[in-house]
């Protein structure tokens, strides 16, 4: 049974970010209960704006609830204050479509980016109502699984969770789903063991521990290999993903254009877990950002990639996307781009409509030490590139340099040396240069090696943070007490279970984020576990068995100690895409590299659609034709409601929504100059979170001229009936309407009349007769309630205690914003 909503309200005026926790998002999907027969919540255990930006969470949600029978919901890590409401009044951690509680679904599903993840994990299922042990939950809850590349060694959290299922998820979620479907009826043991039949899966309570060496061993009796998908073509891709109404940290179109990597850094398990190398074509691609951009009305698109830089058709791809799409102010974004030539062109093509920061992932300034790591980067290439890029008009770079990589020294020196060299050669570049702790994590050729001494780390930290304190280098750096942290977790055992369970019980959340982190109660629950966590970060011996060994992600073992032999020779290993087989052991006669480069069927079609647009004039060198029309630029001025979930978005998060439902409306927008163009929105007369509205007003600037009537038809097609826009008209006033003097009307209702008027600053607000046109504040009784009348410099925060009583907010709804013209009002619309 879904939570009521108003018990929901009573508590979102007290937390910071409300609109986390209510869903309401475009393109959203909602399936009744009662006609599905599984039901599935998943959940990237991070705060909603990292976890909507994590692109397995949209794949997994399209991808259930493409079969009519699942229903796929989701659930993210409530932040602090949220968390303390819902535990004060007892309420279950719901999902964000239904508010259905999360013990009420048959499966939830953790998708994990990493160990540091793990507190968040055990905070949702225990704020969820579902023990936190695997051996706790009966048939009677969710079946607890969980994916990502977070659970590579899974051990620490084995005994948490029900079910680990690895690889590629498209295809495995849903014959994972039908299974399920078949032996639901059945007792968990059973259930599990018909599981345990799938080479993919994982189930830590099928099997024994014991103690070998310095580890808890599990006694695995299979391999569990990794579900490969061969073909991205034939995968479902989410062409209408959910877009966000609040912020998040990616907030674009990203398109997935490549899934693996080759090119062999030594420290990257993402490019050893992933293999082998599947590309999308192009054709694939041009059509998943044409429909994206035609539903979500995002303007910017990310192409992603471990190493966007080794797409195979990527010059080809950016000048298709670029050509097409610029005249719409759509921009394409890449991930930091490999130095060389070629991707100056690319650069050039891509800042035509919006110019940000260029990365470059340089990891060590030391030659000899990236030949260590396998990292191709060339320091003068590197020195070339940004005096192109600063021809181009870039200001800004960022660096990312990692300390601890084996067999390194000398770091800070090296470091300070390489960036006093840039600070001499391009005085009129700004640098943030980010630093962190490098990890050794598992399946790498340095999973391995010790990690750097704390002390050493926060020596280097601190030494480049004071030489570079007064200067135009911003130095950032990863706290290195959590990277020890994160070493522990990755490398860690099954007595390691224990340390993650009661730090959690102590208070210990988003042990990511700086402000919550908490490394002295890692270290003092160790201690009172007796539990050596220095093994965890020491050398581990060649001949020792790992508790991971029985994960088999295609990479042989023995590879792994060939590439880190080479590393201590300084020797590369080639690119396999464009050199010979190394022998890293993933592919073989079925399993291989598919690049979009040999994709060779579709290749003529893309030489039409790239002639046909030279024959329309649209040429990659042209200015951007967002400006062509500016000298018609007309105003629309609309009135729209705000109400029910929407009440608790911000007024920031309002504008950046009608930027969006602009674009998806294809309404001609006019944008702002500079090198990060915006739509023309403006929301003149913001409301405090939690009040609702029924006169609203939102002032639109467009290229051309749009009958009101059509443009109310427009944007109502595409806004949730919540927002619906109530009319609009030509707005000829050269002024902004936020320029305006107004005076705005507030209604509470008779039920609550006594409790507002409680809290009524009568020394600001008095009683007037508020029926006539003339310009006054203050307040009148009517039949049904109260009207509050207030000029613009008052606020209902300063009429009201608002800091003690946010839930007041909740019991007020303005009816009538007034522009007042020589002490009288008039109506704007």
């Amino acid at each position: 049974m879904s939570i009521d909503l108003k018990m929901i309200n009573e508590i979102l005026p007290f937390v910071k970010k409300p609109g986390r926790y209510i869903g309401g998002e475009l393109n959203l999907i909602r399936k009744k209960k009662s006609n599905v027969s599984v039901s599935m919540v998943i959940s990237y255990p991070d705060i909603y704006e990292v976890g909507m930006s994590n692109i397995a969470i949209q794949i997994l949600y399209k991808i259930v609830n493409s079969v009519k029978e699942y229903r796929c919901e989701r659930v993210f890590a409530p932040w602090l204050d949220f968390e303390e409401k819902l535990r004060d009044n007892n309420l279950p951690l719901f999902s964000l479509e239904s508010y259905t509680p999360l013990y009420e679904f048959d499966i939830l599903g953790f998708s994990i980016g990493y160990e540091m993840l793990y507190t968040n994990m055990l905070n949702i299922m225990d704020l969820g109502k579902i023990p936190i042990f695997s051996k706790d939950r009966d048939g009677g809850y969710p079946l607890v699984i969980a994916g990502g590349p977070g659970i590579f060694n899974p051990e620490p959290i084995a005994d948490f969770i029900d079910v680990f299922v690895y690889g590629d998820g498209e295809n495995a979620i849903l014959e994972f789903l039908n299974v399920f479907k078949k032996i639901r009826n059945m007792d968990k043991t059973k259930q599990l063991n018909e599981f345990n039949r799938l080479g993919y899966c994982y189930i830590p309570s099928l099997y024994k521990k014991y103690k070998k060496g310095l580890y808890t061993i599990t006694d695995v009796k299979k391999r569990v290999n990794r579900k490969l998908e061969i073909d991205l073509e034939k995968l479902d891709y989410p062409e209408k993903p959910i877009v966000p109404i609040i912020k998040t940290v990616q907030d674009r179109i990203t398109v997935e254009t490549t899934r693996g990597c080759t090119t062999g850094c030594r420290f990257c398990q993402a490019g050893f877990i992933y293999r082998p190398v599947r590309e999308r074509s192009i054709r694939t691609i041009d059509r998943i950002v044409d429909t994206s951009v035609k539903y979500t009305g995002y303007d910017e698109v990310s192409l992603a990639a471990l190493s966007i830089s080794d797409y195979s058709e990527l010059f080809n791809l950016v000048k298709l996307l670029t050509r097409k799409y610029s005249s719409k102010n759509v921009s394409i974004s890449l991930p930091s781009l490999r130095i060389n030539s070629t991707n100056i062109e690319i650069l050039k093509m891509i800042q035509k409509v919006r110019k940000s920061g260029l990365t470059f992932a340089v990891e060590s300034p030391d030659e000899e030490v990236r030949k260590r790591i396998n990292k191709a980067v060339d320091n003068d290439q590197l020195i070339s590139i940004i005096s192109k890029v600063s021809e181009l008009g870039w200001r800004l770079i960022k660096l990312y340099f990692m300390i601890g990589l084996p067999l390194s020294y000398n770091e800070e020196i090296k470091i300070e040396n390489f960036i006093v060299k840039l600070i001499k050669y391009f005085p009129k570049i700004n640098i943030n240069v980010n630093v962190s702790l490098f990890v050794p994590k598992p399946h790498t050729p340095f999973e391995r090696v010790k990690q750097m001494d704390l002390f050493e780390a926060e020596r280097i930290l601190g030494y480049l943070r004071n030489r570079f304190k007064h200067s135009r280098v911003r130095i950032k750096y990863q706290n290195p007490k959590m990277s020890m942290v994160e070493a522990i977790l990755s490398r860690g055992d099954r007595d390691v279970s224990e340390l993650i369970y009661n730090v959690f019980k102590s208070g210990e959340r988003f042990s990511s984020w700086d402000e919550v982190f908490d490394y002295d109660l890692w270290v003092k629950t160790a201690k009172l576990l007796d539990l050596d966590i220095n093994k965890y970060l020491d050398r581990i011996d060649p001949d020792l068995k790992l508790p991971w060994d029985f994960i088999d992600t295609g990479v042989s073992k023995e590879y792994l100690k060939k590439e880190y032999e080479k590393a201590k020779n300084a020797i590369a290993t080639e690119n396999c895409i464009y050199n010979g087989c190394p022998g890293c052991g993933v592919c073989d006669k079925n399993i291989k590299n598919i690049l979009a480069v040999n994709k060779k069927a579709s290749e003529h079609k893309i030489l039409e659609e790239l002639e046909k647009l030279n024959k329309d004039k649209i040429k990659i060198g042209q200015e951007n034709l967002m400006y062509v029309q500016n000298n018609i630029k007309v105003k629309m001025l609309c009135r729209f409601k705000k109400t029910g979930i929407y009440k608790y978005f911000s007024h920031l998060d309002m504008v950046n929504l009608f930027g969006k439902i602009g674009r998806k409306a294809e309404l001609p927008l006019s944008y702002t100059e500079g090198f990060n163009p915006k739509p023309r929105v403006i929301i003149p007369f913001p409301l405090p979170l939690g009040v609702e509205s029924e006169y609203e007003l939102v002032e639109i600037r467009l290229d051309r001229k749009v009958n009101p009537e059509e443009l109310v038809k427009k944007l109502n097609s595409v806004l949730p009936n919540e927002l619906m826009i109530l009319e609009a008209k030509l707005y000829n006033d050269k002024k902004s309407t936020a320029s305006k003097s107004y005076c705005h009307d507030y209604f509470i209702d008779s039920n609550d009349v006594i409790l507002v008027l409680a809290n009524l600053n009568r020394d600001i607000i008095r009683k007037e007769d508020l029926n006539s046109n003339r310009v006054l504040s203050g307040f009148d009784y009517l039949e049904n309630g109260i009207i509050i009348r207030l000029f613009g410099n008052m606020s209902l925060k300063r009429i009201f205690n608002i800091d003690k009583r946010p839930d007041l907010l909740n019991k007020i709804r303005r009816i009538k914003i007034w522009e007042v013209i020589d002490g009288k009002i008039f109506s704007f619309i």
